[in-house]
């Protein structure tokens, strides 16, 4: 596969896993190389409570044969309880 293709494969696989009443991937930036890919993204999340709130999140992504293989996904984790709206996180 082209760059472009692994770049269009990619988006088309973000847009169809974001739910836009409660998660949405915003803010992408992608960089395709000959067998994979990284995200990096904003990940806008609505909590069963209600809370609202927003994460960077990169994914390093393989792909062959026009399928995405593996993700490997990485997050800053002291920013996740705030992000969940749990209690003293705050925002």
């Amino acid at each position: 596969m082209t760059e472009g293709e692994i770049r269009e494969l990619c988006e088309t696989f973000f847009d169809a896993y974001q739910d836009r009443r409660r998660r949405t991937y915003d803010d992408r930036i992608v960089d395709a190389f000959h067998d994979g890919f990284v995200i990096r993204y904003q990940l806008h999340g609505v909590q069963n409570t209600g809370h609202r709130g927003s994460l960077w999140i990169c994914i390093v992504g393989r792909v062959r044969d026009g399928r995405i293989t593996r993700i490997d996904e990485y997050m800053d984790s002291g920013r996740f309880a705030a992000w969940a709206g749990a209690e003293g996180g705050g925002t």
